[in-house]
């Protein structure tokens, strides 16, 4: 009889060899014994032990071994509830060591406890001791060590030696000071030769100066012996900051060891998005530059892209880094748009890939140019005019931003009275002085709000000179001797605007009911403008005559012919003088 208990379970494994020559094997499952499963009926011998029983050290995996009338031992497995339910494997053989010599008569099986390896050793009735290795799947390392026993006892012993060199651990990933984001794999080489590692024992602990985080570790390359082991470690989960990582494992034969330690930075904040322009709710037009303050604290900034989109449209530029925190794309060309409304959204990753894409703007794209009408009382084109003063007056068919007016190649910033109209009334003489006559061309060049310009017509106009009538004196005296010659009558200026003006012809009429006939008229120039009220005559000597004596007609106007030039710098005063004749 033998029991072997389980080192991973509460069961125990029960072996017999009754006088029969019959091995049975049943399972203690802790609270009752399992079904009975004869392993052969024909043992070697009944006289010495020809049958053993174990159990690998950690799978669960029980054995029977067993010598019948062949030099070979044989052996069946079970596993899990199958052993408690007497369900066993076929029957196998293990390795023969001598082939040709005696039949077993004596079995051992040896389990090691640093791993799930079983020694099995025999002597036969030729005086023969082998022994052989269980790796878990096969018998090997079969070998004879004695030729001349005595197998009438059992004269033969085997053992493990004690496994007591703990695991040796290196962290492979992430290195040391590195910067960690997001889902990160913590992996490390883990050696233990002996007994091999436990695979329900291997943790990444992950610690700082409040918390401490612990994550079981699976091999996913090599073997429990010399092996590679991991974790997906989620970043996410923990807050910013520095972190040391170590790895600790325990072998089969409970030896364990702790890494030496890694420090890492978790970094899972993306970058911040800031002074988006153009801002929100901008009429942009033709090339636009867009730019944005990006800033991460920690890793630094990596990539950039302005997303141009609405619900039929979408592109991508990248921006790049313009100074200090303010990243630029310069060339934005919105003439490639339809016009309307556009989302300007700034995607911002850092060095480890966190990324910001939730800030944008919206925007109206508008290329349209606005019309330009010149309206009254604008001068029309190729109009000639008698004025000092130019009254320029437009309308655009859009809200408008700005309008100047070209006026002569020199442009004038006009005043706006409502969103759609400008006008200005330019002053010549101020721009131009006293010889301001002369050809003007004009235009109007206005912008909408999206700072799209047009032009307006061109117009050609001419402004004129003009004699303006000045001073008017009356110089008639209250009473008259007739017939009285060279009565001054009248006295005015004559004053040139805009260009010196050569007065050719001078009609005077004859009005009211002033009780004398009025024979001739003449006109003199006062040179020093001396000429005083006189009931003769008042003409001083600087009084010069520039026409008559002239008759008047019979529609009471006489018409003189005085060829005087009048010069813008200077009025000139002029002298109506009469002939009386007697009292009609």
């Amino acid at each position: 009889m033998k029991l072997a208990s389980d080192p991973s379970s509460n069961q125990i494994l029960l072996g017999t060899l009754d006088g029969g020559r019959d091995v049975n094997v049943q399972v203690w499952s802790g609270s009752a014994w399992g079904s009975v499963f004869e392993v052969t009926a024909g043992a070697e011998t009944n006289v010495h032990r020809a049958f053993d029983v174990a159990w690998e050290n950690s799978t669960g995996v029980g054995m029977v071994s067993y010598g019948e009338s062949i030099d070979t031992p044989r052996y069946r497995t079970c596993s899990g509830t199958n052993c408690f339910n007497g369900i066993w494997s076929a029957e196998l053989s293990a390795n023969d060591v001598n082939p040709g010599a005696g039949d077993p008569e004596w079995i051992r099986l040896e389990p090691d406890v640093n791993s799930n390896n079983i020694f099995l050793m025999h002597a036969d009735d030729a005086n023969d001791i082998g022994v052989q290795r269980w790796d878990t799947s096969i018998f090997t390392d079969a070998t004879n060590v004695e030729l001349s026993s005595r197998n009438n006892f059992e004269a033969f012993d085997i053992a493990w030696k004690q496994d007591i060199t703990p695991p040796t651990i290196t962290i492979i990933a992430p290195g040391d000071g590195a910067n960690v984001s997001g889902l990160v794999y913590i992996n490390a080489s883990i050696f233990d030769v002996k007994s091999g590692i436990n695979s329900s024992l291997v943790f990444a602990n992950v610690s700082n100066s409040t918390d401490s985080f612990t994550y079981s570790m699976s091999l996913y390359q090599g073997d429990i012996y010399n092996g590679n082991w991991s974790v997906l470690w989620d970043t996410t989960a923990l807050a910013d900051g520095y972190y040391n990582i170590t790895v600790n494992a325990t072998d089969n034969s409970q030896n364990s060891n702790v890494s030496a330690y890694i420090t890492v930075y978790i970094d899972n904040t993306p970058p911040s998005v800031t002074n988006i322009n153009p801002p929100d709710g901008t009429i942009v037009s033709s090339i636009q530059e867009i730019n944005a303050t990006v800033v991460d604290n920690y890793v630094g900034v990596s990539t950039v892209y302005a997303v141009v989109s609405n619900t039929t449209y979408s592109a991508i530029y990248t921006m790049t880094l313009k100074t200090g925190n303010v990243w630029n794309y310069s060339t934005w060309n919105t003439s490639e748009l339809v016009d309307g409304r556009y989302n300007i959204t700034i995607n911002a990753s850092d060095i480890l890939g966190n990324y910001n894409d939730t800030e944008y703007v919206t925007v109206v794209v508008d290329n349209y140019k606005p019309i330009v009408t010149l309206v009254s009382p604008t001068p029309s084109n190729n109009s000639i005019l008698d004025t000092s003063w130019l009254y320029i007056n437009v309308t655009l068919n859009e809200e408008g931003s700005v309008a100047l007016l070209e006026l002569n190649g020199v442009n004038y910033t006009m005043n706006q009275s409502t969103t759609t109209n400008f006008w200005a009334n330019l002053s010549l003489t101020s721009l131009y002085g006293i010889y301001y006559a002369g050809n003007y061309t004009f235009k109007v060049y206005a912008n909408d709000t999206a700072n799209n310009w047009n032009v307006s017509e061109t117009r050609t106009i001419t402004v004129k000179g003009r004699i303006d009538v000045e001073g008017i004196t009356s110089l008639a005296p209250s009473n008259i001797t007739t017939p009285s010659y060279n009565v001054t009558m009248l006295k005015f200026n004559l004053t040139a605007k805009g260009e010196n003006i050569s007065i050719s012809s001078l009609r005077v009429k004859k009005t009211g009911n002033y009780p004398y006939t009025f024979v001739n008229v003449s006109v003199y120039w006062d040179t020093l403008g001396n000429t005083i009220s006189s009931s003769n005559t008042s003409l001083q000597a600087d009084d010069v005559l520039l026409a008559g004596p002239v008759s008047f007609a019979s529609n009471e106007y006489a018409t003189m012919f005085p060829n005087l030039m009048v010069n813008v710098t200077s009025p000139v005063t002029l002298i109506i003088v009469y002939d009386v004749g007697k009292i009609e």
